[in-house]
């Protein structure tokens, strides 16, 4: 497999948690793989996707749908200034 030649200087990466065929943790997961750095925002509508969100291993934050702009920035800054 090919890998984009700067993929390890992606800071942030926003996913849904729930797509098709591979979900938005699978999909960070093996992201994780090609940059341990990454960080990474996913945008859910399910309550169950939120619950199963905590706790992730990799830097992360979760954003509930709907939301508004503001929401989807402060929670951008929030996952790329945490620890």
């Amino acid at each position: 497999m090919i890998y984009p030649p700067r993929v390890g200087e992606i800071a942030l990466v926003i996913t849904d948690l729930s797509m098709p065929l591979m979900g938005g943790r699978d999909m960070a997961l093996a992201l994780s793989q090609l940059n341990p750095n990454v960080r990474v925002l996913y945008i859910s509508g399910a309550a169950a996707d939120r619950e199963m969100a905590v706790g992730f291993p990799l830097r992360s934050g979760v954003l509930s749908k709907p939301f508004t702009a503001d929401r989807l920035l402060a929670a951008v800054r929030e996952v790329l200034t945490a620890g």
